[in-house]
């Protein structure tokens, strides 16, 4: 059996256990204090879940508004997608129809000095200030 002596012969009172058990007090007592909102929230949560039926129906409701809200995000979403697509499959035919639209101007600007009866080198002339 031990001596309850401590260190230099001197009897010891267990101050190193009643400080350890100080320290486990306080850190029981912190750990209490910090598991209490838990607790709280914990409490409030069996209260709202016997009541769980109400909440689960307006749960559901929130939901399908939140749906409502989001079916014009969606359709302006897939609509983009929809462009991007198009964008990506179609770049060369845009291409092309560039090109079209480029050469029909410049038939009709053709058609037009021909109507105005303007010959092409009098118009770069009078154009560039040069000539006559």
């Amino acid at each position: 059996m031990a001596s309850p002596r401590g260190p230099g012969g001197r009897k010891s009172y267990g101050i190193r256990s009643a400080i350890q058990g100080y320290q486990q007090t306080h850190a029981a007592r912190q750990a209490i204090h910090l598991a209490s909102p838990t607790t709280n929230l914990a409490r409030r949560t069996i209260r709202l879940a016997s009541r769980m039926p109400g909440l689960a129906v307006q749960a559901t409701g929130n939901a399908i508004q939140a749906a409502r809200m989001a079916s014009p995000v969606v359709r302006m979403a897939r609509q983009a997608m929809g462009a991007a697509r198009y964008d990506a499959h179609h770049r060369r035919a845009l291409g092309h129809l560039r090109t079209h639209v480029l050469v029909l101007s410049l038939l009709c600007f053709v058609i037009i000095l021909a109507r105005w009866d303007i010959s092409l080198d009098r118009f770069v002339q009078d154009f560039t200030g040069e000539g006559p």
